[in-house]
């Protein structure tokens, strides 16, 4: 089962997160996570004025799309 299947299942109802929860659920620091939602990078929430919250399969999400593949282009 991958992470992000077990983030996903009933054991976890809700995959909003804090961002210093879901930066250590992550193993990242805090800082980065942080900067990723300010740059808009990662797309975060705000519930009724409260604590910035994000969605842990959106952040798994960005950075795999952000991480470049050492594919040839061909040539």
């Amino acid at each position: 089962m991958s992470y992000l299947d077990t983030l996903l299942d009933a054991a976890h109802p809700s995959p909003y997160s804090t961002v210093p929860h879901a930066a250590e659920q992550l193993g990242l620091p805090v800082s980065t996570l942080r900067r990723a939602v300010n740059c808009g990078l990662v797309p975060s929430y705000r519930p009724f004025g409260q604590r910035v919250r994000v969605c842990l399969p959106e952040v798994v999400a960005a950075i795999a799309s952000s991480q470049s593949g050492g594919q040839s282009n061909g040539e």
